[in-house]
């Protein structure tokens, strides 16, 4: 979300960039969105832009940190490994064994 300002109300707007069609700017500033709604703003176009390009930069970033940090807790927590057999009914029984294995311990 990107937080812009109403030409006259200073109430913050809150928009979904990916929902902005385009922008006009002639003495101020109308965002147009796909559904039709138009608001007039006090930010010029190029501050909006700036602003969808930083929150589009925000979201890549927490992501990746995101897969990085689950990548390494992948690495650093136990595993859990299950273990299925058949009984000797021909019922199909199923019992398991859990094992709990730290990473280290298996190298």
């Amino acid at each position: 979300m990107i937080r812009l300002t109403r030409l006259r109300n200073s109430n913050p707007l809150f928009l979904n960039p990916d929902h902005i069609e385009r922008l006009e700017q002639y003495h101020e500033t109308t965002v147009h969105m796909f559904n039709g709604d138009e608001f007039v703003v006090t930010e010029s176009a190029e501050q909006i832009v700036d602003l969808i390009t930083t929150q589009r930069a925000n979201v890549l970033s927490l992501a990746s940190r995101l897969a990085t940090q689950a990548k390494k807790s992948e690495t650093t927590q136990p595993s859990l490994d299950v273990i299925a057999t058949s009984g000797d009914s021909g019922a199909g029984s199923v019992s398991a064994i859990i094992a709990l294995a730290d990473q280290d311990e298996e190298g």
